[in-house]
Order: structure tokens, then C-alpha cells, then sequence
């Protein structure tokens, strides 16, 4: 006999085995293909080889069913994180199986996002030769979003773009998709793409590294360069080049305004694309009084803006302050504090902790959590000494705070002392942080949501609203379609 509001039996979950051999939970198809696809990256590894890295980004994409959820996760890995590869063969493989108007409509609208670089329409038709064995079966309604795209890009991006050492080349993608040119000097030039000649080049002094580099020119001549050109020069190379920017009012004018235009959101969401908020902070420390000053304004401008639609959640930080985080460590822990705790301090409940060998409690001299405050307070709240206690600290912090999202930042990477005091699962969605470079993340196999990620990684801004909801999440994935 059923009683009524009995206790509701735990749905058990399907458990697989990865390459390490290690157990792991295995994900909903949505989740799944957002996990897949954020991380993909076509290089073999100790496990993987590159095809195999590719079998798995393909399994996931035909798991998922929801076409608009696809369409639109692919828009938002391409035009919100700034990844190349796996948005391009996430649109090309589900292009084969639209069916409706309807589908084929909210593919054709991600690709206008998605295929804004000429080695990314080849690569689409690069994908359909690897996988149907000819770049020309990709579908007619796709090939024609594919030649609209190709129509927008300049005289400039096609000279940079030629990809002569691929497969397929921009004169190839010129000779499948048949594109329109839209005066006398673009048909020149895709002519001269065609037939690889002089007109194709890129003008030396219009490369900002070829000016920089260029022995001829005096420290003088190369500011002089810059100055005149600082609309202009790719935003990248901008910042890796600020040293070479002089504090005229109208430079540090300009600067401001391209600065703010490329660290920005988009319906409340951050936009990380051309770069994001953790590279201008590793900036701070190597730039003139001036220009810093306009890096905390765009920051903290940035900041007022965002809107994850996370709202009345207890997060809380732990923070390995041991002797082995000294230097690069807490470096890196520093950038991360200094946008996450002002993006997320609005509108819930932050529990700040510290541990080595003790476990404390932080509290910064006052709780304006600006992206200024935190950057230059930090090094009195954290600093390194000490062991480590990890297993305990953690255990500590689920006891007192009862989080909703845990976000622990320690190089240790096992969540366990010998085998007997240990971390299986925390119970709550989980961010572990190992900022070492390069390091390989925290192991241990939660059965709540877990994201590992080591040094500095801009996509943790997304990776805290997916955890906390990812139902939500997918709404405004689908939304941008």
C-alpha cells in the first residue's frame, strides 16, 4: 500500500568507467554535451588520441535530440567563450539532421555567431569531407548560411586567412561555396586567393608584431605607430603590447572605450571572447598608475553589469594558504577572488575560508567587494604558510556553512590523508581549483556535479550558474537562437 508523501526512493544513476579507471556518474545528454564541447580540444593525450577526442565530441552531439539546444550552445561557446573547433563540428554534424524549417532555421541563425573566420567555414567543410568523405555533402540550406558568412569578411581577414597549409584552404572554401563578391576589389582579391599571388599578401606594416619586431624602427617610431594606430590593432595584441601605449589623454581616452567595449556582457552574461577579465588583472601589476586606474574602472563597470540570474544561494570559498601556494598560487587565486567574489556578493550569501594546517575564517577590513578592493586587500587576508589540512577544511566548511555551491582552491590534488580521512563526495556542486599551471585538477568522483579546472580558466563564469541550475542554464542557452 502507498502512504501519501512517503519518502521518495533515490533514483539510482548509471555508473561508467573513464580511461583512468576511475567511476564516475554518468551525465544527463544536456549536460553532457555542454561538458564535452566546453572543454574539447583536438590534441591526443595520455589516454586519448585526437580521433578518439573527436568519437567522444560526436557521440555527445547525437545523444543530445533538442536541435535548438544545440544550435544554440554552439552560438554561445563561439560568440561567449571564444572556442573555435567544437562549436563549428557541433552545427556541421546536427546540419545532417534538421528536418523542419524550424530546425534548419535556428542552425542557419548560430552560424551567422559561430562562422565569423574564414578557417572555421573550412573547417566545417574540412569536418564534412572527414566525415561524409566530401566537403560538398554538407546540406544546401547550410552551404548557403555558410556562403553568407563568407560575404561579410574584409579584404583584411581573407589576406590573414589564406590557410595555405591546410587541407582546405580559403581558395578552396571560395571554390565550394561560390560567394558573392560585393565590389571589383573583392573579386580581385578572391582571385588572387585562387591563384595565390602578390595581391593576397598581408601589408607588412598593418601586423602590429611585424612592427614591433621590425629592427629598422626606433622605440620612438614603434609608440609613434601605436598611438596612431590604438583604434585599430586587434585587442590581443593590444594588451600584450600596453607598454608601448603612450598616457596621452587621447590614448588612455581610446584604450578605455576598446577596453570596455571588449570586456562585456551580453544579457547579463560576461562575454569572454576576445579575451577576458582575469587577463587584464595580470596586467595591473605591469602597466603606468594610469592605466591601471582605467582597468579597475572597466572591471568594476563590468561587474555591475553581470547578471548569472544566481540569486539568493550560499557559496562558499575555501582557500589553501599552505606554504607550497606561495607566489604563483595565491597569484592566481587572487585574479579568481578578485572578479568572482564581486560578481557573486550582490545577491547571496558569501562564507570566506582559509586553511593550512588550521581552518579560519576571512573577513576583509570591509565587505565593498569591488574587483579594486579585493585586488589590493588580498595579500593581507591570504597569505602562505604552513601544511595542509585539506580533507578536514572541507569537511569543516560543509558543516558550518551548508553551502550551495562550494568553490575550493588548492594545489593538493587528492581530496584524501592515506586513504582513511577522505572527501567521496562533498553533496553539493563542487568548482575544485588547482591554480598550478598545468596541473591536472582535483581527483576525487562526487556524486554531485563537479567542474576541475586548473590555472586561471575565464570559463568558471559560466560553469557557476550551470551548477547552481543547470535547467536554467539551458533555458538561456536556447534562447540565444
Amino acid at each position: 500500500m502507498r502512504y501519501l508523501n512517503n519518502t521518495a526512493q533515490k533514483r539510482e544513476r548509471e555508473i561508467v568507467v573513464n580511461p583512468e579507471g576511475a567511476f564516475l556518474f554518468k551525465e544527463n545528454t544536456d549536460r553532457n554535451l555542454f561538458s564535452v564541447a566546453s572543454a574539447f580540444k583536438l590534441q591526443k593525450s595520455t589516454y586519448w588520441t585526437a580521433e578518439d577526442k573527436l568519437k567522444i565530441l560526436e557521440g555527445a552531439i547525437d545523444q543530445e535530440k533538442d536541435i535548438r539546444y544545440k544550435a544554440g550552445l554552439a552560438k554561445f561557446l563561439s560568440e561567449f567563450l571564444g572556442i573555435r573547433l567544437s562549436p563549428v563540428v557541433l552545427l556541421a554534424r546536427t546540419s545532417f539532421n534538421a528536418i523542419t524549417g524550424y530546425d534548419k532555421g535556428f542552425i542557419a541563425s548560430a552560424v551567422k555567431s559561430v562562422m565569423d573566420r574564414p578557417d572555421k567555414i573550412a573547417n566545417a567543410i574540412a569536418y564534412a569531407q572527414y566525415s561524409k568523405g566530401d566537403g560538398k555533402s554538407l546540406p544546401a540550406y547550410f552551404k548557403r548560411s555558410l556562403k553568407s558568412a563568407f560575404e561579410t569578411f574584409d579584404a583584411y581577414t581573407l589576406k590573414k586567412f589564406k590557410l595555405k597549409r591546410k587541407t582546405v584552404k580559403t581558395a578552396d572554401v571560395i571554390k565550394i561555396l561560390h560567394p558573392r563578391p560585393r565590389n571589383i576589389a573583392m573579386s580581385r582579391l578572391y582571385k588572387a586567393i585562387i591563384e595565390n599571388s602578390n595581391e593576397s599578401a598581408v601589408e607588412k606594416d598593418t601586423v602590429i608584431t611585424a612592427v614591433l619586431s621590425d629592427a629598422k624602427k626606433t622605440d620612438r617610431e614603434k609608440k609613434a605607430w601605436v598611438s596612431v594606430n590604438i583604434a585599430k590593432i586587434p585587442l590581443n595584441a593590444l594588451l600584450r603590447n600596453l607598454s608601448n601605449v603612450e598616457d596621452t589623454f587621447e590614448n588612455l581616452e581610446i584604450l578605455e572605450h576598446r577596453l570596455s567595449q571588449a570586456v562585456r556582457t551580453l544579457n547579463g552574461f560576461p562575454v569572454v571572447k576576445i579575451f577576458n577579465p582575469f587577463d587584464l588583472l595580470e596586467m595591473i601589476d605591469k602597466v603606468s598608475l594610469p592605466k591601471k586606474n582605467i582597468i579597475f574602472k572597466v572591471l568594476n563597470e563590468f561587474i555591475k553589469n553581470l547578471d548569472l540570474g544566481i540569486e539568493n544561494k550560499r557559496i562558499s570559498f575555501l582557500v589553501d594558504i599552505s606554504g607550497s601556494m606561495a607566489g604563483v598560487g595565491l597569484d592566481v587565486v587572487k585574479r579568481y577572488m578578485s572578479i568572482l567574489l564581486p560578481m557573486l556578493s550582490n545577491k547571496n550569501t558569501i562564507f570566506l575560508h582559509s586553511f593550512n594546517t588550521r581552518f579560519y575564517n576571512v573577513v576583509f577590513l570591509d565587505r565593498d567587494y569591488t574587483v579594486t578592493n579585493v585586488y589590493e586587500k588580498f595579500s593581507t587576508a591570504f597569505q602562505a604558510r604552513g601544511g595542509t589540512a585539506l580533507v578536514d577544511s572541507i569537511k569543516k566548511t560543509l558543516e558550518v556553512d551548508h553551502p550551495d555551491l562550494l568553490i575550493v582552491m588548492s594545489d593538493e590534488i587528492t581530496w584524501a590523508d592515506q586513504n582513511v580521512n577522505l572527501v567521496l563526495d562533498t553533496g553539493v556542486p563542487t568548482i575544485a581549483i588547482n591554480p598550478t599551471p598545468y596541473s591536472s585538477g582535483t581527483v576525487f568522483d562526487p556524486e554531485k556535479p563537479i567542474v576541475k579546472l586548473s590555472s586561471i580558466d575565464a570559463k568558471i563564469l559560466y560553469y557557476i550558474p550551470a551548477l547552481v541550475s543547470f535547467r536554467k542554464f539551458k533555458e538561456w542557452i536556447k534562447s540565444l537562437v
